[in-house]
């Protein structure tokens, strides 16, 4: 999981963790890391994207092991 995770740039691992781990909205998040909320937006899907093309995700419970217990990944 944590390979998974360093394939992803700093800043989308910065998005995904104020996103899903602080529940930060679009905008909030842009206003932290000072960009636009559409970009925001498109960070975090390239992001998804990218992790969902990893081999490890084929298996479903994988995908729900990731998103119930992120820090372990």
């Amino acid at each position: 999981m944590t390979q998974v995770m360093k394939e992803l740039t700093f800043k989308q691992q910065e998005i995904l963790y104020l996103k899903f781990t602080k529940g930060f909205s679009y905008i909030e998040i842009s206003e932290i890391i000072g960009i636009d909320h559409n970009s925001v937006r498109k960070q975090v899907y390239r992001a998804i994207k990218k992790i969902r093309e990893n081999p490890v995700f084929n298996v479903h419970t994988n995908i729900i092991f990731f998103m119930l217990y992120p820090r372990l990944s």
